[in-house]
């Protein structure tokens, strides 16, 4: 069922949602830009409520309205508003704030570098979604000395210089400590590079009509847990069989691994493969060997790479997977041996990182990065199946419907950590869930692992096994169970 408070939405469809909205509501644009600056006010009542001086910084469109609000309502609240513009207001509502704020008593100035302004706490109102090319030069001064202060920082919709659809910075961006954004969710404040600029993120509809979302098609959707609910009657082999094809004499701790996050994610047997034996040290997890002619294993899901190499042997296993219509897990190793041999496995989940994901599309981390979405629908169309693009704000994609992880963090850029993922997506395959499902629960499960992990062993301290030993507690902290038939 549609949810738009789970939906994110590009800048054309927030528009024309915010304009749907005052031609068919009892509201009009001045209203809900008044309801705008009451959250705000409200945002920072509870988050700043010490702060006596706060600089505004008001652009000239309808986002420096909604500042020109909140610097009304702080004076008249009491706190000493001090309301800095690039330029004068243009549009009538942001017109309206302003004369509005000057009758109460605000002061509005001509901002200007070098300028003054002491201050508590900052917000930003200068652009919000109007930005649509390189900040202009005055803008980007203004970005930099409040940048420069080091002072909090309240974004009003998004901070200025994050493209709101991709969450580049063009070129450069205020770094927020709080943003809170309007009607939509933006989208391109979930992931990639607008992550380090938006601080923590809050989220009003303004009460606009659900019913209005309807006609809007959402450009992702943020990840809801769901996971496969065990059968009182079940046996292991209810929860299906893993594959996991890698490790390298000189890499075996990669495929140790994945194939114990498969285990302890719910694989009902889980065997390790590499090219002889003796991998693991855990007495639940089977080793075999895999010699170059001999028939894939007959595992439910084959995960293949942790640990692989670029050998003989691995391209053999490659070249043995194409054969098979059964699910596949790629990372690692293996996706630089798929972005040399090309080819589209609709049962196929690959998860690459950022670089692996630029050498596969054939462009630089940086453009990656630069629009994840983009990056992601490539990755699908390119080699089909479900592409997952790891990083903060991992990217999950069928072709359909994109999918965005708003949990994780900065600690689970640790060597192994995407073993542990592939091992886990690889699990939820064997348990009976699509690709797509897998994917997307094996990301937000391998994402609130690494919270739990982090919450204890601090994100400077965490490595994939930590990770690993909370799946089960992250397992039990989803709520939601889907039966598998």
């Amino acid at each position: 069922m549609f949810n738009h408070n789970h939906s994110l939405f590009d800048t054309a469809a927030s528009k024309a949602l915010d304009a749907l909205c005052i031609n068919t509501q009892p509201v009009s644009g001045y209203e809900l830009m008044t309801q705008a600056g009451q959250q705000a006010f409200s945002l920072l009542l509870a988050r700043y409520w010490r702060a006596k001086r706060i600089a505004i910084f008001c652009g000239t469109g309808n986002n420096g309205g909604d500042g020109y609000v909140l610097a009304r309502l702080l004076h008249q609240a009491g706190f000493e508003s001090l309301v800095y513009r690039i330029k004068p207001a243009v549009t009538d509502d942001a017109i309206k704030a302003a004369q509005d704020a000057e009758v109460v008593g605000v002061k509005i100035h001509d901002w200007q570098p070098g300028l003054d302004w002491n201050a508590d706490l900052v917000v930003d109102a200068l652009l919000g979604i109007g930005l649509n090319s390189e900040l202009r030069s005055d803008y980007l001064a203004c970005v930099r000395e409040i940048n420069n202060m080091n002072l909090p920082v309240i974004a009003i919709d998004v901070p200025t210089g994050v493209d709101a659809d991709s969450g580049a910075l063009i070129p450069e961006a205020i770094i927020a400590d709080a943003t809170i954004t309007f009607i939509t969710r933006k989208a391109g404040l979930y992931t990639g590079p607008a992550l380090n600029m938006r601080g923590e993120l809050y989220y009003s509809d303004l009460g606009v009509s659900p019913e209005l979302y309807q006609g809007f098609q959402p450009v992702a959707h943020l990840l809801q847990a769901s996971m496969p609910e065990r059968s009182p009657d079940s046996h292991k082999g209810s929860y299906g069989s893993v594959a996991a094809i890698g490790g390298e004499r000189s890499m075996r701790g990669a495929i140790f691994l994945s194939s114990h996050a498969a285990l302890k994610t719910g694989a009902g047997l889980v065997t390790a493969f590499t090219p002889d034996e003796g991998v693991t040290d855990i007495d639940e997890v089977m080793n075999a060997q895999w010699s170059v002619g001999d028939p894939l294993p007959q595992s439910d899901v084959l995960l293949f790479g942790p640990g692989a190499g670029q050998s003989d042997w691995s391209q053999a296993v490659f070249a043995a997977l194409q054969t098979s219509n059964r699910p596949k897990v790629l990372d690692a190793d293996a996706l630089v041996i798929l972005a040399e041999q090309v080819n589209k496995d609709e049962q196929r989940i690959i998860t690459p990182h950022p670089g692996e994901a630029a050498k596969m599309l054939g462009i630089t981390t940086k453009s990656v990065q630069s629009d994840r979405f983009s990056a992601v629908r490539g990755l699908q169309d390119k080699y089909g199946g479900v592409a997952v693009l790891k990083g903060a704000g991992t990217l999950v994609c069928d072709g359909k419907q994109i999918n965005v992880c708003e949990r994780g963090n900065a600690g689970m850029a640790t060597a192994g950590s995407g073993d542990v993922l592939a091992g886990i997506i690889a699990a939820l395959c064997a348990q009976g869930l699509g690709p797509m499902q897998a994917a997307s629960q094996g990301v937000l499960l391998h994402a609130t692992a690494g919270d739990m992990a982090a919450s204890s062993y601090s994100e400077q301290g965490l490595t994939a096994s930590a990770i690993t030993e909370y799946i089960s507690q992250a397992i039990g902290s989803f709520s939601t169970l889907v039966r598998i038939k």
